[in-house]
């Protein structure tokens, strides 16, 4: 009988304040996941979040290369003020916190580990100020990373979740 071959795989996906949404999980398939729907249903969304977490940066150069042309360029901090195709943003003029985490299964050892990104963002902010890259054993946590109030966490309250794990 063959042995089946260790991996590390995607499980779930969580982003707090990250476009036009305010908190989702995602359920990702162990061997293949597609994305489709209208254009600005935010499947760019979900992929640019995921760039971000994986390449660990907030630069804009590599954002929407799915929709490649000039008149869809967007910042980190776009998609954190939940810019709207009309002008508008969903967290302006608000002082507010943002969580991207990917959490992935090692099915070898069959542990998990969380890899993110958290932001916190001023209202007055013209740039991303206050920004920390994190991971931690085991799975996104049954608050999925907000308060009992619904608000995501500061950068401070995740640090100490990340040095308690």
């Amino acid at each position: 009988m063959k042995e089946k071959q260790s991996k590390k795989i995607f499980t779930r996906m969580l982003m707090n304040n990250w476009g036009g949404i305010s908190h989702k999980v995602m359920e990702f398939h162990e061997y293949v996941n597609l994305f489709s729907g209208k254009s600005g249903s935010g499947k760019s969304t979900v992929m640019d979040a995921i760039q971000v977490v994986l390449y660990g940066s907030i630069s804009s150069t590599f954002l929407n290369k799915a929709a490649d042309d000039a008149k869809n360029r967007r910042s980190v901090l776009s998609y954190l003020r939940g810019a709207q195709k009309d002008g508008s943003f969903n967290r302006e003029d608000q002082d507010f916190c943002s969580q991207i985490v990917l959490e992935i299964k090692d099915t070898g050892k069959n542990t998990h580990t969380c890899i993110g990104v958290s932001f916190e963002v001023g209202k007055a902010d013209t740039d991303i100020r206050k920004y920390c890259f994190f991971s931690h054993s085991g799975k996104i946590p049954e608050d999925e990373y907000l308060t009992e109030e619904g608000v995501p966490y500061t950068i401070a309250k995740l640090k100490k979740l990340v040095e308690a794990g």
